[in-house]
């Protein structure tokens, strides 16, 4: 991620993305807890093929930059991600759904 990419939505971007091609090691560094990777996974936030636009829901405008963020279409319809942030980071702290 770029030092101006340090937003939530950044975030969910690049952890789909690695979580779809199997970069475990960069999911990891993206999550506040690292059980949160498999918890990803096991609620459909991958995309295979890679590049499909899922629809999110923004409460504000600021939650893109700090969260929270539902995904509305795809495998993950319905699951809420939350971020902590952590300096210029936004690293997922969780997922409900």
């Amino acid at each position: 991620m770029r030092a101006g990419d340090a937003r939530a939505y950044a975030t969910l971007v690049e952890f789909v993305a690695a979580l779809s091609t199997g970069t475990e090691a960069r999911a990891r560094e993206l999550v506040a807890d690292a059980v949160l990777v498999d918890e990803g996974r096991r609620l459909g936030l991958l995309q295979l093929p890679l590049g499909q636009r899922w629809m999110l829901s923004f409460p504000d405008p600021a939650a893109e930059t700090a969260g929270p963020l539902t995904i509305l279409d795809g495998p993950a319809a319905g699951v809420t991600i939350s971020f902590v942030g952590r300096g210029n980071a936004w690293p997922i702290a969780g997922f409900s759904r």
